[in-house]
């Protein structure tokens, strides 16, 4: 969301930032804030019933930003459903004067509880992501991952497809862009720690993008950050057919979806033996980011519905 404030500010919303306060004596800290605001935009955090009806007698209209599925327990747990989370995600849009849902499946649920529920995607600075060269022959063939230590796993998992690959396209490496590396016989890794200022350069160095993800409630409300990434930066993916990854890919026209290790290799050894056809499709990847997907699609979208929502009477 720090992606739209100076947009915003230059639009005549004047924007605040603020961390979320842990415990009531920050809380009071903010009080001073909310009595000089119009909106409260929240983003993710569920709050206390006393928390919402602080901003409530500030006469502030309150924004519940989500793109996660914070309903559920992550699918890390062997219990998806959660009492606890589903109460103060109900209690969040039911106090909410707008929901902002990061994809359609998100909605859904949320219109469960409020009847004003708009999509704004997870968006992509596109300028801040340079395009790889895919012209590039006199290297390996380097199929990327970036994300956190929590998600490992869904990489690991295709460890038998990825050693295929290798077995059939010997110049292909796999990097991972994390704080962890995985271990994987018979397939080339490269290391590459995660950093905020030498990410967009990392995904850019990929010739192929890998976006696993498993098929649960968790995963339904995941907003393809990782994907949309590699999109931005002309990277064809190979995703899993999970959520709103069906939204994004047009199988065979700027990636493949795939379920199964075999698709998984099927679908990376095509890419990797066809240069050009990355080429052709890394061109159809960075427009479907500008078009639907980008800071510069949604920001005037954003900046209509708070000035609409400022500007509305009291519910």
């Amino acid at each position: 969301v720090l992606q739209f404030t100076d947009y915003l500010n230059h639009n005549s919303v004047v924007c605040h930032v603020e961390v979320y306060p842990a415990n009531k004596e920050q809380w009071r800290t903010v009080e001073p804030l909310l009595a000089a605001s119009d909106v409260v935009f929240v983003q993710k955090k569920r709050l206390a019933a006393w928390q919402i009806a602080s901003i409530k007698a500030h006469g502030c209209k309150l924004v519940f930003d989500v793109d996660d599925a914070v309903m559920y327990n992550s699918s890390r747990h062997r219990f998806r459903w959660s009492f606890t989370r589903s109460r103060a995600f109900r209690r969040m849009c039911t106090a909410a004067d707008l929901v902002i849902a990061g994809n359609g499946y998100l909605k859904k649920l949320a219109e469960r509880h409020n009847r004003r529920v708009e999509v704004v995607p997870t968006s992509i600075d596109t300028d801040a992501y340079p395009l790889h060269d895919h012209s590039n022959t006199s290297s390996d063939v380097v199929i990327g991952w970036i994300g956190g230590r929590k998600s490992l796993p869904f990489l690991t998992q295709l460890t038998p497809a990825l050693q295929k690959v290798s077995q059939a396209v010997p110049n292909v490496a796999l990097k991972v862009v994390c704080n962890e590396f995985p271990r994987m016989d018979g397939v080339k890794v490269i290391e590459a720690r995660w950093s905020a200022d030498t990410e967009a350069q990392d995904v850019a160095s990929f010739d192929i993008g890998l976006a696993p993800l498993p098929d649960d409630p968790w995963s339904q409300g995941k907003c393809a950050t990782k994907l949309l990434q590699c999109m931005a930066a002309g990277v064809p993916c190979v995703a899993s057919g999970v959520g709103v990854h069906w939204e994004i890919v047009e199988p065979g026209d700027n990636g493949y979806l795939a379920a199964g290790s075999q698709q998984w290799a099927d679908s990376l050894i095509k890419l990797a033996r066809d240069r050009e056809k990355r080429a052709t499709m890394a061109e159809k990847c960075r427009k479907t980011v500008e078009k639907r997907y980008s800071v510069a699609a949604q920001q005037p979208r954003l900046l209509q519905m708070l000035t609409d929502l400022a500007g509305s009477p009291a519910g």
